[in-house]
């Protein structure tokens, strides 16, 4: 007999890293509201990928973000990350 639909999308491992954040989520992270996020992706000042009427945030920007600023000890300007002669990779120190 065939599989059940709940079985195969109950199948992925419990504890693979997302791929994509929400917004809301995003901002949660980032301690900023969601209408910040979405206005600084808006003003093309924060990575996201728009799928039609929907935005998602790369989980490996964050996490690149992050790791960058902790490693470098500098402040990180996320509109750098969103500029796209700046990908791909993190964007270079000064």
């Amino acid at each position: 007999m065939g599989e059940k639909v709940t079985d195969v999308l109950n199948s992925r491992e419990p504890r693979d890293p997302p791929r994509f954040y929400s917004v809301p989520a995003t901002a949660r992270m980032l301690g900023v509201s969601p209408m910040t996020l979405y206005r600084s992706i808006a003003e093309h000042q924060f990575p996201a990928i728009r799928i039609r009427n929907r935005l998602i945030i790369p989980a490996q920007y964050v996490e690149d973000m992050v790791h960058t600023a902790v490693t470098t000890t500098a402040t990180v300007e996320a509109a750098d990350w969103a500029t796209p002669t700046t990908r791909p990779g993190p964007p270079s120190q000064p």
